[in-house]
């Protein structure tokens, strides 16, 4: 299977960067992208991949950066604290804090999944790094076609590992902005064990979304956050200057945390059940179309 995928990837990256990534598209979605008038969510980030620009994006996606852009401007408290930056996998030493001390992740600045988590001290330190180097020599923007990501200097940082008191991952909400706009909560349930997806309105109303990205519903009642207003006012000034962005935050012991932003959602490959259903499609969105439509 590796090398099936490794001769498709070598096979496509020869083709111009508009048909690789409808390719992309019609193998998940079975149906080529409308990217001259792109009407789904998908199709948007589709179109987003090949067009947007825009130089605030990387600086926002990076899992460094991003902190310290937030921290500065909604106070430290906001964000997660980040340990230790490394440059390389070799420089990671398990001997000295604050990687003797866990629990703690390790995780790189410029993808998604690219983390590890250390819970105790039953780990191999040389394949850690291994791992981690090996997390560090993929260009994920070019493997997404994600412009962003590929502009972010590559970097391994060092987090505080964060549960509930039960032990349980803490709940991971996602807001999708629009115009500023808070438009839909995406609630990602037990990531690790039985995995769920519910999507919510601004009201905390559950949505008639089935499923998302073949992960399924949990149909019982979930309480929202205690905080559901205050985050609600953050993820909409994190986003009021783009037409789309998601926006994801925790709430530790009442407390908001801030996780990331991305522009670039399951980079438009996961679909919806039932079909027709999507978040909707803003006029900003539509409007940053009309403004910078042309060739990448």
């Amino acid at each position: 299977m590796d090398i099936i995928k490794v001769v498709y990837h070598k096979a496509i990256d020869v083709l111009p960067l508009r048909a690789r990534v409808a390719l992309e598209y019609l193998l998940v979605h079975r149906r080529w992208p409308n990217l001259e008038h792109p009407q789904t969510f998908n199709e948007k980030i589709t179109w987003r991949k090949l067009y947007d620009r825009d130089p605030r994006m990387p600086d926002l996606v990076d899992k460094v950066k991003a902190k310290e852009i937030v921290a500065r401007k909604f106070g430290r408290d906001l964000v997660i604290p980040t340990w230790r930056v490394y440059d390389t996998a070799e420089e990671l030493d398990f001997n000295v804090p604050p990687l003797s001390q866990p629990p703690y992740v390790l995780k790189t600045n410029h993808g998604s999944t690219f983390n590890i988590f250390i819970k105790d001290r039953s780990f191999d330190p040389k394949a850690i790094r291994e791992k981690l180097a090996a997390f560090l020599k993929v260009n994920y923007g070019d493997f997404k076609q994600e412009w962003a990501y590929a502009q972010v200097p590559r970097k391994i940082l060092v987090e505080p590992y964060i549960e509930t008191p039960e032990g349980y991952t803490i709940p991971d909400y996602k807001f999708h902005v629009f115009a500023g706009v808070v438009y839909a909560i995406q609630l990602v349930i037990d990531r690790f064990k039985s995995y769920r997806i519910n999507f919510y309105d601004r009201d905390w109303n559950l949505l008639d979304i089935r499923g998302y990205g073949k992960r399924p519903r949990f149909d019982g009642a979930i309480p929202p956050p205690a905080r559901l207003p205050d985050m609600i006012k953050l993820a909409e000034a994190l986003g009021k200057d783009f037409p789309y962005v998601r926006v994801d935050l925790y709430e530790i012991n009442r407390e908001i945390k801030f996780g990331e932003m991305t522009f670039y959602t399951t980079s438009g490959f996961d679909r919806f059940d039932p079909p027709r259903m999507g978040l909707q499609v803003r006029p900003a969105m539509e409007a940053r179309l009309e403004r910078t439509r042309g060739s990448p």
